[in-house]
């Protein structure tokens, strides 16, 4: 199995989101038991650290995926750039010759689902 950086990277900025997220979520919880009352501080904390925590994984989540485009792309672009490889003839030098040089002289094939001739076109 080859290891793939950019899909391990990318799980790893979900497991760190998932632990920052239940971290900021038991740390306001917390503050909140230990306050009389609502605070609106902790609650407003709580919020704008979550949003950073879900703008920071997007970014990185962003990148990865930029990175993997960009990969493929490369990869396809060796591909285009490479020789395609020699084509071996499907007959030998010979069986050319061997041929029927008339279309009456051939035999007539036979159709490979039913043993209706195939239609390939209409006007």
């Amino acid at each position: 199995m080859r290891i793939d950086f950019l899909a391990w990277f990318g799980r790893l900025v979900a497991f760190v989101f998932l632990i920052g997220a239940l971290s900021l979520v038991a740390a306001v919880a917390v503050l909140i038991r230990q306050a009389e009352g609502v605070p609106p501080m902790p609650i407003a904390l709580g919020m704008v650290g979550m949003a950073a925590l879900v703008l920071l994984a997007a970014a990185a989540s962003a990148l990865v995926s930029i990175a993997h485009s960009a990969r493929r792309g490369a990869a396809a672009l060796e591909r285009m750039q490479t020789p395609p490889r020699a084509v071996k003839p499907v007959f030998g030098p010979g069986i050319a010759d061997a041929q029927p040089e008339h279309e009456e002289a051939r035999a007539p094939v036979a159709a490979s689902r039913s043993n209706r001739p195939t239609i390939v076109a209409q006007r």
